[in-house]
């Protein structure tokens, strides 16, 4: 079964009436991209939905909180290479995520009533993540800022309800 999903027009920079049109969607390791091709200067551009960025950019917090956390607290005071390295981490994920939101804002959606239909590619039916990616992409950008917090809180309840089940039944 492929998924579809709706993808509008996007506009181009050569011109006012240029549009990109969408081609094709590929599903890569953790998010998939949208192909675009200008109809007029035959430019191609590819662009990351905005759920997966929410997703990258709630994530690289996660991280970072993690990682600033093992290098600042602790014993004794944290010198600059610490500090060196938690700033290599924000540098890092903000060089990650800044271009991919710039596409959006440097290519807007459209404003019309047109849309194509853009099924995955067909090899990407052997990945594991390809419903879950899909679904968490279609909602947009606050989805995926939300997404991973909501998928801990339920990973940890679960862990909560087989600790509370296992010490209060099987003693």
């Amino acid at each position: 079964m492929m998924d579809k999903t709706v993808y509008e027009a996007r506009k181009c920079t050569c011109s006012e009436q240029a549009q990109l049109l969408p081609i094709e969607r590929k599903l890569e390791r953790y998010n998939s991209v949208i192909c675009y091709e200008c109809d007029s200067c035959a430019k191609k551009v590819e662009i990351t939905p905005l759920g997966s960025i929410g997703v990258l950019i709630t994530v690289g917090t996660f991280a970072i909180g993690i990682i600033a956390y093992l290098q600042l607290s602790g014993v004794g005071q944290p010198d600059f290479i610490d500090y060196m390295i938690v700033l290599f981490c924000i540098i890092c994920i903000a060089g990650v995520t800044v271009p991919q939101l710039l596409k959006h804002n440097r290519y807007p959606l459209l404003p019309s009533k047109d849309a194509t239909e853009l099924p995955l590619e067909e090899n990407s039916s052997r990945h594991i993540l390809a419903k879950p990616i899909s679904f968490i992409e279609g909602f947009g950008f606050l989805l995926g800022l939300i997404a991973p917090i909501i998928f801990i809180a339920c990973f940890l309840g679960l862990a909560a309800l087989i600790g509370y089940i296992n010490f209060t039944y099987f003693q």
